[in-house]
């Protein structure tokens, strides 16, 4: 169920009634943290929910709100008991599709509002603690989102627009693309602090960065041939083709890639494609496997923007028709039906142009006059969990198998300064570790003398099958 604020505060004055008439009814109290949580109260949502199941712990819905409230309050590890047992009572349906895929939306909040006159895109700090984008034209600025009522620190400014920025994974530059009076697009890097002169690259249609090679980007380049190749720091393209710029569909058309975006694995990705006049739409390729293409969603008109999540599992998009617009997500290998998070109807729909949160827990959006973040819950993909906090050594962390069979996994930690900078990068615990269900295993780690002013702890834990469960760890908070 999903409802409008102006109908939560009625809702909520029948549910109350409810519950003041039928005591025993757990699907009074259920739809009272409905509304509460439409209406933003989080913490009174989930004391209606415990109320709710307490009185029928087999009650979807009940279940449903109650898990959803957990998460949106913090507490992720009860949340995941009850999407599971939500899960064993209604197994299938629109809600247990978003639960399985994690795909719940848990709240909308406004980061910033400003003039309409701005560019297509957003990038996401690698630590989660900025957001850079084009406020107006010829500007463009980060916004801090620990300082809710900052203004946004410029980072460069030129007369021509900024569009579609990345951010690196080292969080010292941000790549986009510069369009000029013309109409022509190049490749601009600029460091990430606003620290020195953009450096301009050459003219692509797509850009963004390699997660195989440090300091990598991967353009569709215009001036050395049509097509997807890697492209240097220094403005240098390799003469390897990674996708081919265009190839016959099966309806015989004539078919280009736009929007390239690489998954967290370095060998998958997704692009925008289509023919003129034709429409386009979302497709997933291998770049070992370039004509192995598999549509994300098919079905959908002018989709756009594709962002892979950061654990692989999932791909944010687009779409700007009138019947369908908004910002949506599929699962990236193609399986199921794509899922509408958020209806927009803004004059300025192609604006939105969704941006996944490095630990996969929001997606980050514009309208014409907003800034919004979408936060997200559901069902974990990987069996690992990650609990971790800051010492007096270092930084302690837990893996803890949650699921039903032993697995594998590997930890690694990036560690990031004040200015979203990378200090240190490395493996965490022992190369490869394998835990049987419920098992939990404690790393240490001793802070290196550059990494004492750390500001944000990234900690990544990978499956052997390629699982990913990632925390962000605030390292001035004890």
């Amino acid at each position: 169920m999903t409802l409008l604020q102006g109908d939560a505060h009625d809702a909520l004055a029948a549910a109350t009634r409810a519950m003041t008439s039928h005591p025993k009814d757990p699907a009074a109290r259920a739809l009272a943290a409905e509304c509460l949580h439409a209406l933003g109260k989080p913490a009174e949502a989930l004391a209606r929910a415990r109320e709710a199941v307490a009185l029928d712990g087999a009650n979807a819905a009940a279940l449903f709100v109650l898990a959803r409230a957990c998460q949106a309050t913090g507490r992720d590890a009860e949340a995941q008991t009850h999407w599971r047992r939500f899960l064993d009572v209604e197994p299938a349906g629109r809600r247990a599709h978003a639960v399985r895929h994690g795909w719940v939306v848990l709240s909308t909040r406004v980061v910033w509002t400003g003039s309409a006159k701005a560019a297509p895109g957003v990038a996401w700090s690698p630590d989660g603690r900025l957001l850079a984008f084009t406020p107006s034209q010829g500007r463009f600025a980060s916004l801090s989102l620990a300082q809710a009522s900052a203004p946004p620190k410029p980072i460069a400014q030129a007369p021509s627009l900024y569009t579609h920025p990345t951010w690196s994974p080292d969080g010292r530059h941000i790549a986009m693309l510069e369009r000029s009076p013309q109409g022509v697009y190049t490749v601009v890097v600029v460091p990430s602090d606003g620290g020195g002169q953009p450096r301009r690259l050459g003219r692509a249609l797509g850009v963004t960065w390699s997660s195989r090679k440090e300091g990598l980007l991967l353009a569709e380049v215009v001036e050395a041939g049509w097509g997807l190749r890697a492209m240097t720091l220094e403005g240098e393209v390799g003469k390897a083709l990674l996708l081919p710029p265009r190839w016959t569909a099966p309806d015989g058309s004539q078919w280009r890639s736009l929007q390239p975006d690489l998954g967290p694995d370095g060998h998958r990705l997704v692009l925008c494609a289509g023919a003129r006049g034709r429409g386009y739409q979302i497709l997933a390729a291998g770049l070992d496997q370039p004509k192995a293409r598999t549509p994300l969603a098919p079905d959908l008109p002018a989709t756009q923007a594709p962002d892979f999540s950061p654990d692989g599992r999932s791909v944010a998009f687009l779409s700007t028709a009138r019947e369908t617009g908004g910002v949506w997500v599929a699962a990236a290998d193609g399986s199921g039906q794509p899922a509408r998070l958020v209806a927009l109807h803004d004059p300025a729909l192609a604006l939105a142009q969704p941006e996944w949160s490095p630990d996969g827990r929001a997606l980050a959006y514009r309208t014409s006059t907003q800034m919004r973040i979408t936060r997200l819950g559901g069902l974990t993909a990987s069996p690992i969990a990650i609990a971790a906090e800051p010492d007096a050594a270092g930084l302690a962390a837990q893996l803890t198998n949650t699921g039903a069979t032993a697995v594998a996994a590997t930890l690694r930690y990036e560690l990031f300064d004040s200015r979203s900078h990378r200090l240190a990068a490395g493996p965490m615990g022992k190369a490869e570790m394998t835990l049987k269900p419920g098992d939990v295993i404690e790393c240490v780690l001793d802070l290196p003398a550059k990494a004492k002013a750390a500001r944000v702890a990234k900690l990544t834990a990978v499956t052997a099958d390629g699982k990913r469960a990632i925390r962000l760890v605030d390292m001035a908070q004890p």
